[in-house]
């Protein structure tokens, strides 16, 4: 039988994250008028729409992270959780398709300010603001049952698992593809297990992405890397220009070029910027996850990147197609 979910802290609550959450009680204090203005209105979208925010962050030991994504295809009304928590050698996470609450309903996503969330057997809140400039930031409340590993199937698990996190960014957004907006930041995290609660401050990244999404993509590697004042996001996709950018700790300057070698334990990368300037290093994976979509498995590593501008850390992706 599942545990029930964790029920969250009154600041949660007042957050709007009280409603479905294992028999935690809808807060009174939220008025019909208020419930209202909750209600996303109607935005007229194509059958192939998609969205998605997800916020990551690890800690520069490597010992914590979070990592957790939602994606809504309104058209359909469903959309997809991926949530995963790794806290000193234990993994919790869940990959599962959910029903969308508010069906056809898209999030203003390039408003200033946006909220993308759905209730159901798992919660999950990502609220954010000041989307074109630099102090962005955003916070994000989940609630899933979860597995016990990070390779989970998909599907909810056994293993109720919360958490609340802020984000603070280091910049503004940066628009890396149409769509698309990425910004690295510093992340305050609180996870709750049955094992107990861990708190941590740790460098990470929000992202956001909408527009027509016909599959999940052609073959790609996805590195973003970061430290508590200075981030790198490299992408290399097969048939397309590389990209990416380098927050400096003053300023974003583009990638334009992206060399790195096949997944590995250890495995040499390269970037060039718009400058012409070249960052080197070494990608050395602590630990492997993997989520399950389009009837495979998408690999993930968390790294830490060995740079010649001092060590990174965060995660490489890789998709083969």
């Amino acid at each position: 039988m599942r545990e029930a979910l964790p029920c969250l802290p009154r600041r949660l609550l007042l957050l709007g994250a009280a409603a479905s959450l294992g028999g935690c009680a809808a807060p009174a204090w939220l008025t019909e008028s208020e419930e209202t203005a909750m209600t996303p209105t109607p935005i007229p979208v194509s059958p192939t729409y998609s969205e998605s925010a997800a916020l990551v962050g690890v800690s520069t030991d490597l010992s914590r992270e979070i990592s957790v994504r939602l994606a809504r295809f309104p058209a359909a009304g469903a959309g997809t959780l991926w949530a995963s928590a790794h806290l000193g050698g234990r993994s919790y996470a869940i990959s599962d398709r959910i029903t969308l609450s508010s069906p056809h309903v898209a999030t203003p996503v390039n408003s200033e300010s946006a909220l993308y969330e759905e209730r159901g057997v798992s919660h999950i809140r990502l609220d954010r603001h000041d989307l074109s400039a630099p102090q962005f930031g955003g916070t994000l409340t989940a609630a899933a049952n979860m597995h016990r590993t990070g390779h989970p199937p998909a599907g909810a698990g056994e293993v109720p698992v919360g958490i609340e996190a802020s984000f603070r960014a280091f910049h503004a957004p940066v628009l890396t593809s149409p769509g698309r907006h990425e910004v690295f930041g510093l992340v305050e995290a609180v996870v709750t297990t049955p094992e107990g609660v861990s708190r941590f401050t740790a460098p990470g990244k929000w992202h956001e992405q909408s527009g027509d999404r016909p599959s999940f993509a052609p073959p790609f590697t996805y590195i973003a890397v970061s430290d508590e004042t200075r981030g790198l996001l490299a992408v290399s996709v097969e048939g397309e220009d590389d990209y990416g950018f380098l927050y400096d700790g003053a300023q974003v300057i583009r990638v334009i070029d992206v060399k790195v070698d096949p997944p590995g334990a250890e495995r040499a990368f390269a970037v060039t910027l718009e400058n012409g300037r070249r960052i080197a290093g070494r990608l050395k994976t602590a630990f492997e996850t993997s989520v399950p979509i389009e009837g495979k498995r998408r690999p993930g590593s968390t790294v830490r990147a060995e740079t010649d501008i001092g060590p990174l850390v965060g995660h490489a992706n890789d998709w083969s197609g």
